[in-house]
Order: C-alpha cells, then structure tokens, then sequence
C-alpha cells in the first residue's frame, strides 16, 4: 500500500538531517505549518492510508497503530533508510495528527526521537466516542462526514462498550513500552481534555526509559481549536492567555533533534493557566502557573451538596426524604450550548436559555463572600431511580455571574446501564436508587466574590451526546423512545453532590 508523502530537504548543506514529520488525514497540501523550519530539517508530511493522495481504504485510525497493518511504524522505518535522515525523528501535529502521534508512541518504532502532541486523545472509546457509555454524537459523527466515512459508523456502533476492538485505540495499555519524550497541550475547554492530561501522566510516571521523567504538559483556557485567540466562546481571556508557539517549539525540537541546551528541560514540567473572572481583570485568576505533578496539590475534594430550594453547599442534608423528579423525553432533549466539543457551539457559553427548562434541575450557592479556587479533578455523585431500565443523567458546572450569565466550566454523561465498570450493560429496576458517578474531567478556575457556582442536572444535552431512548434496548434505536422519570435524591441517607479540588492557602 503506498502512502503520499512529500519530503522539503533542506536548501543548502549535504546533511543528513533530523527529520520532522505529520501524518495527516486531512490532506498534505494543505498543511505548511513545519515548512519555516525547513532551512534546518528534513519535513515529510504524509496523508495516512485511504485520504487523498494514498491508497487504501480510510478506517479512522485504526491502521495507525499496533495492530494488522501499521503504517506509523512503517513510515518511520523508510524514513531511517533514506540518506537524507540522520536517524533522529520527530512528530508533530494536532488533533487526529495528535491522536496518530500516540499510536505511533504505542509501537515503540525505531528512530522516534521526540513529540510535540496537541489536543489529542490517549484513549478514543472513553475519551471521543463513548464518554460516560454516551456517543458523543455531533463529534463521531460529523468529523467522520468531513472524512467521507460515515460507513465506519456501523463497525462503532457494534462497540458500544470497551472490548478488544477499542484497545486498539487505547494507547494506555501501552505505556510501559513508550520511551519517547513528548510536549503535551491541551486547553480546559479542549474535547480530547483527558487525553492530554493522561498522555502526560501515564508516560511521565510509567513510560520506559527516554520517556520517562522527559514530558511537558502545558493547558490554557482554549477550545479544541482555540489556541491562537483570547475569544473562547462567548468569554474573553486576557492576553496573556497567548503563548509564543514558535518558541516553544522551537526550544523542545533543537534540543531533542539538534542537542542544543535550550532550557526547556529545566523549567517545571506542568504549566497551566488558572482561568478567571473575564469581566474583572484586577481579580484573583487568569495567570499561569507552574506544577510538578498532576493535580498540583494534594487535595482531598470538599463536597458540596444538593439541597432543597436548588441551595448548594458544603452543609450535610439533614432531612430524610427530599428529592426532584422531572419527566425526560427523549424527543425533547435539552439543546447544547457549549462544551467541549469540535464542530458545534464549544468554550464556556451562557447556560440561562436552557436552565429555565422543566426537565433541568438548578443548584447555586449563595454568593461568594471570598473568592474560591477549584483546581483538580470534577466528579459529581448523584442518587437516583429512573422508571426506566436505563437512562441518561446529565451534569455542568457553571460561574454565576453578578449580571446572571451562567457560564460553562464543565460538563459530563453517565449511561446508566454503564454505570459500573463492566463490558456487559447493567440494567436498573425501576424505582430502585443507585449511585452514580458523573466525570466532569478536570479544572482551574477562581469563581470570584459575588459569583455563584452552580450545578445543572438533566438527562439530555444534544447533540454533544446521543439521547437515550430510555428503553433499555438498542440505545441507537430511534424508532421506539419512551419518556422517562428520573429523581434526584438530596437527603441525608442518599446525599448528592459534586467533589470539588478546593484550593486553600
């Protein structure tokens, strides 16, 4: 099978060179973001197996890695025969490029020197397509439209669970044997978040020698495709939320490619920015910091409860019967405003068109007489019973501004047939109050004086997230879709409620 790559050598000297190389679904023509470093580098960019200029058939990824075919692997050692390449390569690309980055990692090729990954997943089952058991609808499907495969929905909607088919997307299973150094960037907003979070985490304590101790990982407040400008959804960030990507790049390449000490190895390994009131710019908030691990502090999360009267708070509940219910339709889903997402409506978008809506539940604290900084890990426990043997529960954590916009900070699904860890689906009994456990992935953010933080709950948001028919059969039958109850318990036996990293000095 022959892959299209085109090769820029350098103008002048004999060489050979260090080689910098993309790998691209999205065509090699139009991607010339490497060429300024052509003076000092070989740059090959190359169109993966069955988009535009290769040949074969376009099976999103899953040619990429260590399975059948494995055409990152094999790239790299062509790359190593040719007489322009030094024996030194790196990686570049963000997105599927990033994605096609930690595929390549997961085989352990010969001649892979270094890696600069932007917003990227590490895990495509729980991280892009079946976040909380849910399919991530809008994301799957309309990204597979722009790759003209939408025949390869079929095949995923027969995984709708993790199984052998996903392990081949899960480049965790694998980090003992990564030994590559990489820079890992994400944004807060970012829909591969966790795969940046993770992609760190898992190689800076687990990878094997020459990855090990060798990552970066840098976060700013950006969507997806945000990282060049201070506008993220409907908030503006401060200028400093700008970073000097040249720079950056440059010093982690010339020192891995060329043997340059550039300093970049002696700064902290994590740097994050602590989002902020974007309306008052003398408050606390909207800086950069520096970390060592990940998260930064040794927390242990400070729970703040639902109560009666929509009231969040660190309080215990004291009574023993409060509850809500609200009646789910799955015709009628709550409509998506924001989020992390890729090709809808993504950043922090003003939630108050959707929180007046019968089927979302609202909880606020009072306003904030200090400021609050929650910087780690979200997860929200709720007690519920549906009269449904499976249904979706919905959560997002939103900063309640003075003037009453409720701005997304987080959000998260759980399927509750996939409610517990297990690759068969778990049905409810009607009437019957489980436990479960809403990931709203990880934060730094100082919700300021004044400002409430608030918690929605509902059991739809969509189409960021595929609706649950509610019948507990095919989730991806649409032909019979029954309304659901659903009760959120907020007692003292069964006490809601979210885990917040609260930051205290």
């Amino acid at each position: 099978m022959k892959l299209a790559t085109d090769v820029y050598l350098p103008p002048k000297g004999e060489g050979p060179w260090p080689v910098l190389l993309i790998r691209t679904p999205y065509g090699r023509k139009g991607d010339t973001s490497l060429l300024g470093y052509a003076h000092h580098y070989v740059i090959a960019i190359q169109d993966v197996r069955g988009r535009y200029g290769s040949e074969g058939e376009s099976y999103p990824f899953y040619d990429d890695g260590w399975g059948e075919n494995q055409d990152g692997h094999d790239t790299l050692e062509w790359i190593l025969t040719q007489s322009w390449c030094n024996g030194k390569i790196g990686t570049f690309g963000a997105s599927a490029s990033g994605i096609l980055q930690h595929l390549l990692a997961g085989t352990t090729p010969p001649g892979l020197t270094c890696q600069f990954i932007l917003v990227a997943a590490t895990d495509l089952y729980s991280q892009l397509v079946f976040q909380g058991g849910a399919f991530r609808h809008s994301l799957v499907t309309f990204w597979l439209e722009g790759q003209d495969a939408s025949y390869w929905l079929d095949t995923i909607k027969e995984h709708p669970y993790y199984d052998s088919f996903w392990e081949l997307g899960d480049v965790e299973t694998r980090t003992e044997l990564i030994n590559a150094p990489a820079y890992h960037i994400g944004g807060w907003y970012d829909m591969a978040l966790m795969g940046t979070i993770n992609g760190f985490l898992t190689r800076q304590t687990d990878g094997a020698k020459g990855a090990k101790g060798n990552q970066k990982l840098l976060i700013g407040p950006w969507t997806h495709e945000g990282m060049g400008q201070t506008t993220q959804g409907e908030l503006v960030y401060p200028e400093n939320s700008l970073l000097d990507w040249d720079e950056l790049f440059s010093n982690w390449i010339y020192y891995w490619l060329k043997g340059e000490d550039t300093g970049i190895m002696n700064k902290s390994p994590i740097r994050y920015y602590v989002m902020g009131d974007t309306s008052d710019l003398e408050s606390p908030g909207n800086v950069w910091r520096e970390a060592e691990t990940w998260p930064p502090f040794d927390l242990t999360p400070r729970p703040y409860y639902l109560h009666h009267g929509g009231i969040l708070s660190p309080n215990e509940p004291e009574d023993n019967e409060n509850h809500y219910t609200f009646l789910f339709d799955p015709k009628n889903p709550v409509p998506t405003y924001g989020g992390a997402n890729l090709n809808i409506s993504a950043g922090p978008y003003d939630q108050r068109l959707i929180e007046n809506r019968h089927d979302v539940l609202l909880f606020s604290t009072a306003p904030l007489e200090y400021p609050l900084e929650v910087t780690g890990d979200l997860k929200v426990i709720l007690y519920i019973s549906s009269s449904v043997p499976d249904t979706d529960f919905t959560a997002k954590l939103t900063d309640v501004y003075p003037d009453g916009r409720s701005m997304l900070v987080a959000d998260g699904i759980i399927r509750t047939r996939y409610r517990n860890p297990s690759t068969t689906p778990q049905f409810m009994i009607p009437g019957t109050i489980y436990q479960l456990e809403i990931d709203l992935w990880v934060i730094s953010i100082i919700f300021n004086q004044g400002h409430r933080i608030r918690l929605a709950i509902s059991s739809s948001n969509y189409p960021r997230f595929d609706v649950n028919p509610n019948t507990g059969g095919d989730p991806f039958d649409k032909e019979t879709m029954v309304e659901a109850s659903n009760t959120i318990y907020c007692n003292k036996n069964s006490p809601s409620h979210i885990l917040l990293p609260l930051v205290t000095k």
